[in-house]
């Protein structure tokens, strides 16, 4: 059995990376509580931030000095920034706006190459996800259809960290293969022969549990020949999803990223 599960699992991690060039890694749409140059810049500075921690790499990337120095004037990489013309949603500021702010590639990679931490480019694997969803005691398949909060939360979530997501097709051949409890065991054999045919070297596996609204998260990441095992605790939908996406990010970000002491990557 243990040979058997071995060889499923460098069958999957050898095959061809499946990456795609990642749009929008500089581009950010951030919320400006009004159009007043205060608010304004605080949300370029919260954009830069978000831009800054889908490239960088690293155990504690603000406390970085170069990265310090960048957030103290971050208007001096904005290459174009926009508000939209429809008010926000927001109930309690009717003078909240969308801002949508494009920062400087080239000028912040020239002052990023300075920093200790690693640095990731726009190429990256697509890392297939698998969702279990728990509430009142029953587990079932996401089902993006019947599940929209959470199709938008990942599909937020995802894009605030800039990986590429692959949702499986939940075919008839899928159901067939693969059980809930299969999925959700710690032999992983059932879960990386159904995730073959999509021919990733990246597989991320969720149980997320709905308490009254708070949600429960357990991940397991398949990739480079390991796993990798977290858990978060009961969180709203988004920060839930969240506590996923940042560990898939660590997992892959810390393989592919440039790193500063002999600019090679893997």
């Amino acid at each position: 059995m243990l040979l058997r599960v071995a060889v499923l699992f460098w069958m999957l991690m050898s095959q061809s990376v499946q990456a795609v060039d990642v749009k929008g890694l500089y581009e950010v749409d951030v919320l400006a509580m009004s159009q007043s140059l205060a608010d304004r810049d605080n949300a370029i500075l919260h954009a830069l931030e978000e831009v800054l921690g889908r490239v960088m790499v690293g155990v504690n990337v603000s406390a970085d000095p170069v990265v310090q120095r960048v957030l103290a004037k971050p208007n001096d990489y904005v290459r174009e920034y926009q508000y939209a013309l429809a008010q926000t949603t927001d109930r309690y500021n009717s003078q909240a706006r969308t801002l949508r702010v494009l920062f400087d590639e080239q000028k912040l990679q020239a002052q990023l190459k300075h920093s200790a931490l690693g640095l990731w480019n726009e190429i990256r694997p697509e890392t297939l996800v698998w969702l279990v969803v728990e509430e009142q005691g029953m587990r079932q398949f996401f089902n993006a259809e019947k599940m929209p909060l959470l199709q938008d939360a990942l599909t937020q979530r995802a894009q605030h960290q800039g990986l590429p997501f692959l949702l499986p097709l939940m075919d008839m051949q899928e159901q067939t293969q693969l059980s809930v409890t299969e999925m959700l065991s710690p032999y992983p054999q059932p879960i990386l022969t159904a995730s073959a045919r999509y021919d990733v070297v990246s597989v991320l596996v969720g149980l997320l549990v709905n308490n009254n609204g708070c949600w429960t998260t357990e991940w397991t990441h398949y990739f480079d020949q390991r796993v990798r095992q977290w858990q978060g605790e009961c969180k709203p939908l988004k920060q839930a999803v969240m506590v996923g996406v940042q560990g898939t990010y660590s997992g892959l970000s810390d393989y592919y990223a440039v790193k500063p002491d002999n600019n090679l990557s893997h």
